[in-house]
């Protein structure tokens, strides 16, 4: 801080009274970076009512998380403040808001977090089922109804149903208030937003009661039976925090959403997260601790929180004056911050319209420029004003990326994807119209054939051209991807029999090749032009899933021959299209290396050849 300095931050002239309301509830975002382009990330407005500074982005930010500096009792417009039904967390100050807020926080600590994961796996599950099903999807209303039904099960233990229902349309309705001129007329907006605020605190009190009379595993439990100082929070209270928090996450669905559109547009992003998903996840039910292991799925997720406009505003009040940034702020001026214009910052964040996981790499950790650098759901410490949901959001959008890369696919058809910045989160224009098919294939590494093709058997594949014959070496480098999950199934051993045949490889050198793949797997580089590479690649594609499912060791195994190769991304992409191509052929084999086949087939079950996992490390 320097001494005053008396100069305010620039800013528009405006109306008075009225200032420039108008202009920030049509579009609050475009408002917010209009003036971030024209005057700065320190500006100075007139909206709701009130003088306000706005700070949009850069460490200056942080006195918003001064508590020394910034107040929020007393500081949220009226209407804003009875849309969210009082005084709740973000309105408290000091020993107040520390006692409240550690009480809400036991409902998200790290360690309450893993007993959330099998019931977001469960919902998911059962809702991209049932989005299949449909054919087409309205994108915004099923991941609205898709978060409220997983914080309902994770928080109050309330399954899908009428109550679910109910909120689903309530909180439809209390958001469209939150962009509304606050005029309390019948019919009106803001009126409706209000009514549906009632009926929101009706559900919610029905929970309260139920949870004092019997004891769940949920975060409404965990919440109403944590002491602070010898105190429990009230009933009262906790209906008013539980609505705070379906609030927020509410409007999850919007990043949600973001994630979806963004995978879609970067697929050869999308294809190394789903890659990642599988090699690490597997399959079944999802140990929470695998969500640590992927660590490109997080880095996606983490830009995804920073790139998506969700709130535009978040308010305050200067408790004194003071001077940041070379401008004076007097004391009792309401303070401003802008969630999403801080992390469009392009001296933290380079390009930062450029989604770009990578930002969060090792190796960059551009979040970390300066304290504030990456908050896109509250500045300051846990027991600060940061949301207290924070680290539940990632989980959440972490499990639905796992069920959704695990086992579908998803297209857009032809419409306006583009965002409407009047509503809050904002929505694509068209609703986001999304198809999702269950997925056939198992990424860029992998291909699973449908269950009514599991025998591949390459009878009519014509011989390949002799640029991509393969050797001794080679159709080793295949019965490793065989024998990874430690045994060689039947339709595995024909399929690697036929590819010897069509690329001519002896009948003697076959066997030993066969025969000889009984340890760890070879780890040396092979050396074959990229024409030659791409072709074995995929061939190990096929290998992977010829007894029609694919093992976690057998992704591992292909995963290591693609190091062996050398091959970027482009060029496993490739390879996958190739193979895909050549599981097109199906039959019966009647060569004699096919008797040879089953013998070693038979002879497989006592050998229990180790796994290509076992080599390259096992992945929980």
């Amino acid at each position: 801080m320097t001494e005053a300095s008396q100069i305010l931050p620039p800013g528009n002239r405006y109306f008075p009274l009225l200032g420039e309301t108008l202009a920030f509830m049509r579009e609050p975002f475009a408002f917010v970076a209009e003036r971030v382009a024209k005057h700065g990330p320190i500006f100075r407005t007139h909206i709701l009512g009130n003088p306000a500074i706005v700070f949009a982005g850069g460490k200056n930010a942080g006195v918003f998380a001064d508590e020394e500096l910034c107040a929020r009792a007393g500081s949220m417009p009226d209407n804003f403040r009875e849309l969210l039904g009082g005084r709740s967390l973000n309105l408290l100050d000091g020993v107040e808001h520390k006692t409240r807020k550690e009480q809400v926080l036991a409902s998200f600590v790290p360690a309450a977090l893993p007993s959330y994961v099998p019931a977001m796996q469960d919902i998911f599950e059962r809702t991209l089922t049932e989005w299949v099903q449909k054919g087409e999807v309205n994108g915004v209303q099923e991941m609205k109804r898709v978060a409220i039904e997983v914080l309902a099960k994770n928080v109050l233990s309330v399954d899908p149903g009428a109550d679910t229902d109910a909120l689903i349309d309530h909180f439809g309705t209390l958001t469209a208030g939150f962009t509304s001129l606050p005029v309390p007329l019948p019919g009106t907006a803001y009126t409706k937003a209000v009514a549906a605020r009632d009926a929101i605190f009706t559900i919610l009190e029905k929970s309260v009661v139920s949870h004092r009379e019997a004891t769940f595993d949920d975060g409404l439990s965990r919440m109403l039976s944590h002491p602070v100082n010898g105190g429990l929070m009230n009933d009262a209270d906790a209906v008013m925090e539980l609505h705070h928090i379906f609030v927020a996450g509410y409007i999850v669905f919007a990043l949600l959403i973001a994630l979806l559109m963004e995978l879609d547009a970067n697929p050869a992003l999308r294809e190394r997260v789903r890659s990642e998903v599988r090699d690490v996840s597997g399959s079944g039910m999802l140990a929470p601790r695998a969500l640590g292991g992927m660590q490109l799925l997080e880095r996606v997720v983490l830009e995804t929180k920073r790139t998506t406009p969700v709130i535009p505003i978040v308010f305050g009040k200067a408790k004194c004056a003071f001077d940041v940034g070379g401008y004076h702020i007097p004391e009792g001026i309401t303070l401003c911050w802008t969630p999403y214009a801080h992390h469009q910052d392009a001296t933290v964040y380079p390009v930062p319209a450029t989604f770009d996981p990578e930002r969060f790499a090792a190796s960059r950790r551009e979040d970390k420029r300066h304290e504030h650098a990456f908050a896109p759901q509250g500045l300051g410490p846990a027991l600060g004003h940061k949301c207290a949901g924070t680290d539940y959001a990632t989980v959440l959008m972490q499990v639905f990326a796992v069920v959704l890369l695990r086992n579908y696919t998803w297209s857009f058809p032809e419409q306006d994807l583009a965002l409407r910045l009047d509503c809050v989160p904002p929505e694509p224009k068209d609703g986001l119209r999304v198809v999702f098919t269950e997925s056939a294939a198992t990424g860029p590494a992998v291909i699973v054939l449908p269950k009514s093709s599991r025998r591949i058997i390459f009878t009519d594949i014509e011989s390949p051209p002799s640029a991509h014959k393969l050797d001794r070496d080679q159709l080793a480098a295949l019965a490793d991807i065989m024998w990874a999950d430690g045994n060689a199934a039947p339709a595995e051993l024909e399929a690697l029999a036929k590819i010897g045949r069509v690329s001519g490889v002896p009948e003697n050198e076959m066997k030993e090749a066969l025969a000889a793949k009984r340890s760890a797997p070879a780890t040396t580089k092979l050396s074959l032009p990229k024409a030659d590479a791409e072709h074995l690649y995929a061939l190990a594609c096929l290998m992977s899933s010829a007894d029609g499912a694919v093992e976690a060791s057998e992704r591992k195994a292909v995963a290591a021959l693609g190091a062996r190769l050398a091959l970027d991304d482009g060029q496993k992409e490739r390879a996958t299209v190739a193979a895909h191509a050549i599981a097109a052929t199906l039959g019966v084999a009647t060569s004699p290396l096919v008797a040879m086949a089953r013998e070693l087939s038979e002879a497989s079950m006592a050998a229990k050849a180790p796994t290509a996992g076992t080599a390259l490390g096992k992945v929980e």
